[in-house]
């Protein structure tokens, strides 16, 4: 499951979206594995992995390369 954040940090409001690569950690976790040519990621852990999005209209604009990485999330929870 990821996990969502709506709350601000720093006086600064966001949406984060966390995708995890299971409840423990696995030896060889997907660090990097996740196809992302947007840049988009930003990797807090070997096994899991930060989008953030400024607002609505930030959502909409990355929702093409969203849908691509959640694709190759649900790919690497696969493995």
């Amino acid at each position: 499951m990821p996990t969502f954040n709506l709350r601000g940090r720093g006086g600064e409001q966001h949406v984060w979206l966390i995708l995890h690569l299971g409840a423990k950690a696995k030896s060889g976790a997907a660090n990097g594995k996740i196809a992302d040519p947007s840049g988009m990621l930003e990797w807090l852990a070997k096994d899991r992995c930060l989008v953030t999005f400024k607002d609505s209209k930030d959502i909409r604009a990355k929702r093409v390369a969203l849908q691509n990485i959640i694709r190759e999330w649900i790919a690497c929870l696969a493995k």
